[in-house]
């Protein structure tokens, strides 16, 4: 079964969507209107209604369904799929984000969601039994990967502090769930809105960065999950266009050993030609 990931912010209209293929040839799109800011913002995106809706491929059809406990800070959020085959779900994970555009207040939650073959789908917030100063902090813009043993890894973001470069893990297949921080010999600079693609035993951090600076593609910063650190790999440019452009704000989806990378912002415009508009 193929997944296919895409996550669409638009900040002109406040809206954000998360769009996921299923085996039964639907495309399901989760659209979380935000009102434009006011002093009750909070009251206004826990009431606001949110609209779900799955498309069929095959029939370019449209059709309208509901979802329960659907989290609240859903802007620049972090998602990730559990890559072992279930006979009744597609399961994953949803962790932080921002309650409202301005990153005024964000989230450390954790949520756990179910898709069944109908397309249906439902959340639950998973209990993380530990002290508030034993988790990551709330945070929006990181990255979540899960690895085929079933561990979850937590890389980056940005709080209300600083840009960050922590990594957490938390053990799905334990009874109690505690996140646990892993202390790095060599450290990265702090990024956000970057991605993360497991190949292997390696989660490869793609592109991401801060206000200032946006990650290169000819060195890939990579956490070796056999060693537990972070390591750099130097990549090699295509033949005629070179490196990808640095960026931040990207979507991207992985294919077995492949990953594609589409769109994105970066902190010096990229000259755009007819063939680099993708890349």
């Amino acid at each position: 079964m193929m997944i296919f990931v895409l996550v669409i912010p638009d900040v002109e209209d406040d809206t954000g969507m998360m769009l996921v293929t299923t085996n039964k040839n639907k495309l399901m799109a989760d659209t979380i209107e935000i009102v434009r800011i006011r002093n009750d913002y909070e009251d206004i995106l826990f009431k606001r209604p949110r609209k779900r809706e799955t498309f069929n491929i095959l029939t370019r059809e449209w059709s309208k369904l509901n979802a329960k406990n659907i989290p609240a800070s859903l802007i620049c959020y972090t998602i990730c799929y559990d890559p072992n085959p279930h006979e009744k779900h597609l399961i994953g994970y949803i962790f932080g984000g921002a309650y409202d555009p301005n990153g005024s207040k964000m989230s450390n939650k954790l949520y756990k969601f179910y898709i069944n073959v109908e397309g249906s789908i439902r959340f639950q917030e998973l209990n993380i039994e530990d002290s508030e100063d034993n988790k990551p902090s709330p945070r929006c813009g990181s990255s979540l990967t899960m690895s085929q043993t079933g561990k979850l890894y937590l890389i980056g973001g940005a709080d209300e502090k600083c840009y960050l470069s922590d990594i957490w893990v938390l053990d799905t297949t334990n009874g109690k769930l505690c996140w646990e921080k892993i202390e790095q010999k060599n450290q990265i600079r702090g990024r956000y809105t970057h991605g993360t693609a497991l190949i292997h035993e390696n989660i490869l951090l793609l592109g991401g960065g801060d206000g200032d600076w946006s990650a290169c593609f000819d060195q890939i910063v990579t956490f070796d999950i056999s060693t537990q650190q972070f390591i750099t790999i130097s990549t090699l440019p295509d033949d005629i266009y070179g490196y990808p452009h640095a960026r931040q704000f990207h979507s991207y989806v992985t294919n077995r050993d492949e990953v594609y990378i589409i769109g994105g912002w970066a902190k010096n415009k990229p000259e755009m030609t007819s063939s680099s508009v993708i890349c």
